[in-house]
C-alpha cells in the first residue's frame, strides 16, 4: 500500500483517461463469491477506484472503475491461469479489459475516480481486502497511450511471461 502524495498527484483521476497494466500470475483457481484485486488505486470505496484483478466465477480477468455513485465492472472471457498480461483502459467513453493483448470486454461509463492510495495484491481501500494469491512482475499506471504504444508494451510484457 502506498499513500505518498507525490506519487498520487500524478495519477489519472476524476474522468481523466489512463491505463493499468500488469504481468501477473493467479494461483487461486477456485471459483467463489469473492473478487480478487491485483492492482489499483482508490480513495474510500470501489465507487472511486480503478483496479484490475479477477472475477469470482468463473476465474477470468476483471477491471473496475468507479463512477462516483457506484462502479462499472468488466469481466473477461479468458481463464486467468498461468502468467498473463492484463490491461485496463479508462476514459470518458468507459473501460476496456485486455488479456494477453486481446480485448476481452468493454462497458460505457464515465470514471469518477480518486487516488488516496495505491495497492498491490489487495483492494486499495483504507482497510485492504480481497487479497491476490500469486505473483506479479510488472505494475504500470499510464496516461492514455498513443496508437502504436500498447502493442509494443504488450509485446514486451508477453515476452517475459515465461522466463
Amino acid at each position: 500500500m502506498c499513500t505518498d502524495a507525490a506519487l498520487l498527484t500524478g495519477l489519472p483521476a476524476g474522468d481523466a483517461g489512463g491505463e493499468l497494466w500488469s504481468l501477473a500470475q493467479n494461483d487461486n483457481l477456485v471459483a467463489g463469491a469473492t473478487f480478487f484485486d491485483l492492482f489499483g488505486y482508490a480513495n474510500a470505496s470501489q465507487s472511486d477506484a480503478r483496479t484490475i484483478g479477477r472475477i469470482a466465477t468463473p476465474v477470468y480477468g476483471r477491471t473496475v472503475f468507479g463512477t462516483g455513485g457506484g462502479n462499472v465492472s468488466v469481466g473477461g472471457t479468458t481463464l486467468f491461469s498461468g502468467r498473463r498480461v492484463i490491461r485496463g483502459t479508462y476514459s470518458s467513453a468507459g473501460t476496456v479489459l485486455f488479456m494477453d493483448g486481446a480485448q476481452e470486454g468493454s462497458l460505457p461509463g464515465t470514471p469518477a475516480t480518486a487516488a488516496a492510495r495505491v495497492a498491490l495484491f489487495a483492494r486499495a481501500l483504507a482497510t485492504p481486502s480481497n487479497y491476490w494469491t500469486g505473483i506479479g512482475a510488472a505494475f504500470l499506471i499510464t496516461k492514455p497511450l498513443s496508437a502504436t504504444k500498447p502493442a509494443v508494451l504488450a509485446s514486451y510484457l508477453m515476452s517475459r511471461r515465461n522466463p
